[in-house]
Formats: structure tokens, sequence, C-alpha cells
């Protein structure tokens, strides 16, 4: 799946930029309907393995949530929301049903093969993601990789028990997401806030995953060490950096909201969301206000978040807050069921024992730890996961299956 649904969003965001010249923000609609449908696909292929086995905690509590998605589609017709955005959010958590369902299906020894084949396979796919990523840069094509992935990779090859030689591979993705090169031929942070969070966000997950609490300590201390050469930095310095970045330090040195377009714009967006529940009234407020639910952004300044829209600016689908949007469409219930999930995460990176914290788990966690951080403001990421339902099935499985064996080494250790 990974690689039939980069190659569907590469070619779908190709076929847009230099086709009918949709690029950025205008593409994503698109590009998400394009990899959603490649991700359908794919799970056809094994609708034959599904047995009705729903797995552990994570897995039920996903179902649960899905249970709920039917209602929430009535919720949304009853409104005569928008019909694109509830097929489109109905194909969302179909992908992730199915994965859930098919992945519990399968048997101890449908997982026989090595740590090491795995290790290995997923370095050969972290490479060609590289590639592409190094490629939509020359080609300016913002929106034809899944970040939530790259970033997870290079979480993944950064801190987990491998050799020296993945490390690079690591640290090439990471660069690759956040580091650029301007027109002038400078080196340029780039990307956005919500992957740097998400980054930080994994690499503690990951510690906590493999028992290493001494990465904690210098990690504590990244957030501070940041933010006192944010407050040093000279405004000249500051307007070199892109727009997120730049917005952040200079929010951080106390610079008014009010000038800083991307970032009022997840508060407008949220006081639009709210003054919509209001209105619908107590019912509104514990159910939400179903799916393909849109709020008026023709007053927004920010034309990104209208142009982003396939419905109009006035009918705008995405609410960037994940708390706000699983608000807006699921109301008090859906917060519940969500935070609940996400606490139950929790207590699984904190509950594993030596035998099971293989690669595949510690990939898992981490991916799931890393979708939640980056959509936590930017939360169609989240719905629109392809991967989430697969992580969460082979999560569960580690929890509930301990490995019995031995743990992987890198091989330069396995030989000495």
């Amino acid at each position: 799946m990974v690689f039939t649904v980069t190659i569907t969003g590469v070619s779908s965001s190709l076929a847009l930029a230099y086709g009918v010249g949709l690029r950025g923000f205008e593409a994503i609609p698109y590009v998400n309907l394009a990899t959603t449908t490649a991700a359908l696909g794919v799970q056809c292929f094994f609708l034959g393995r599904i047995s009705g086995v729903v797995g552990g905690s994570l897995s039920k509590i996903y179902l649960l949530n899905f249970i709920f998605v039917p209602v929430a589609a009535m919720i949304g017709l009853l409104l005569t929301n928008s019909i694109i955005h509830i097929l489109a959010w109905l194909a969302y958590f179909t992908v992730n049903l199915l994965s859930v369902l098919i992945q519990n299906s399968y048997t101890k020894s449908d997982y026989c093969g090595s740590d090491e084949r795995f290790v290995s396979a997923i370095a050969v796919c972290a490479a060609l993601l590289l590639v592409v990523k190094l490629l939509t840069k020359v080609l300016d094509v913002s929106s034809s990789l899944d970040s939530v992935l790259l970033l997870t990779l290079a979480v993944f090859f950064l801190s987990g028990p491998l050799s020296g030689r993945y490390r690079v591979l690591g640290v090439l993705l990471l660069g690759s997401s956040l580091i650029g090169v301007t027109e002038t031929g400078a080196w340029q942070l780039e990307g956005n806030r919500a992957g740097y969070v998400a980054v930080y966000v994994g690499l503690v997950a990951a510690a906590i995953f493999q028992r290493q609490l001494v990465r904690l300590l210098p990690l504590a201390i990244v957030p501070l060490l940041l933010y006192f050469v944010a407050l040093s930095l000279d405004r000249a310095v500051v307007d070199g950096f892109s727009r997120n970045i730049r917005e952040a330090v200079l929010l951080i040195q106390g610079d008014d909201l009010s000038n800083h377009v991307a970032t009022q714009q997840r508060f407008y967006e949220a006081e639009k969301v709210m003054a919509d529940l209001n209105e619908a009234g107590a019912i509104g407020l514990v159910t939400g206000l179903g799916l393909g639910r849109t709020i008026d952004m023709s007053a927004s300044r920010d034309n990104s978040v209208q142009s982003a829209s396939i419905t109009g600016a006035d009918k705008v689908n995405n609410v960037h807050f994940l708390h706000v949007a699983i608000f807006h469409k699921f109301g008090l219930i859906g917060l519940a069921l969500h935070g609940l999930m996400w606490l139950i995460l929790l207590h699984c990176l904190l509950s594993f024992s030596p035998n099971n914290r293989t690669p595949l788990a510690l990939f898992s966690a981490v991916y799931l730890v890393v979708c939640i951080s980056y959509s936590a403001s930017a939360s169609i990421t989240y719905f629109s996961s392809p991967y989430l339902g697969i992580c969460l099935a082979l999560l569960d499985r580690a929890v509930a299956r301990p490995s019995k064996h031995v743990a992987y080494q890198p091989r330069r250790t396995a030989m000495s």
C-alpha cells in the first residue's frame, strides 16, 4: 500500500500541476481523493482474509468510532451538508476499518518474516520516498507525498535500534522535509510547525517505547533551548525563514497575532465552529453536526484556505485544529471516543515488554503518535491517513502476542 499510495499521490499531483495548473493547497483535495481510491483498491485484494476478528483495545475503540460514522453521515444528510465531503469522509473511514479487520484476520504465521527483512524493506521504501521528495522540490509539487509517513520514517531510522547506515537515512529524510534551498542557493528552514512538533513528539514516544529514558532529558531541554534562541534572533534573520517558521518565531518574540494570517486562521476557524455549534443547540453539542459540515470562510484573510476548498470559500470543510474538527462533526461523543483511543495508545507505549518491542511495533507506534501530533493543527491528515487502521491493528497484535524470537539487533552487533 505504501508504494501504491505514494505513486498515486505523485502521479496525481504531477497531472494536476502540469495538466490543469493546480498546485499546493489547491491540489490537496484531489490528491486525497486519488490516494484514498488507491488505498481502497489495495484493500480490496485482501477482503477474502476478513474473518470477523476485531483484535485488541485499539482496534475495538476504532471500530466503535466507525459505528458512530454512519450516524454522523445520517446527521449530515438530514442537515443537507455537502454530499461530496460526506462521501469523502466515508471513504477515509472505510479504508481504515478494512485495514483493522484485515490485519486482525492474519494468523501469527503470516508475520514470520524476520525483523531484519522488515527493516530492509522499509529502508528501500524510505529511499524511494526520499528520491521522490527531492524531485518534488525541483518540480514544485508540494502535495504529492504523505508528510506523516515521511516524518515517521525519519524518526524510526533516527531512534530505532538500528545500525549506523540507517541513521544516515533518517537524517536525509528529516533534512528533505525540514530544510530547503532558496532561489539564491542559501539553506533555509522550511516545512511547517506541525512537522517539527510531530518529529519531536515522535522522538519522545520512541524513547518511551524502547525504555531509553536517558534520551528524555536532552529532549526536555530542546523546547527551552529553541525558545531562547527564537527570542535572541534578529528580525532580519527571521525574515529569511519560510512563512510558517517566521510566524512562530515572531509570535514567541511577542508579535501581535493579528499580524500573522496563517496562525490567526486556526483560531478564526474555531470561533466559526463554536458559533455553528451554539446555534444548533444542546443536541448539536452532544452529537456534532455530522459529516460534510462546512463553515463559511469567505471573509477569511487566508487565501490558501479558501482555494483549498473544492466547494468554495463559503463552504469550507477543513478545520485545522484536530479537537475542533472532531467536535464540529462528532460532538462530545466523538471527542470522548477519540480521546479514549489516544489514552489507550499512551497506555500501550508504557506497557510493552522487552520481547514485543519489535521494529514493526515501533514503526506502528511512531506512526500513530506522529500522525496525531501532526494533525493537532492539520486535522485532515488524521482523517485521510490510509495507514492509521493498519498501525492500530499491528500495535494491538504486538501488545497481545509477545514475540518469542530474539529481539532485533543491528547486523554489525550480531556479528561481533
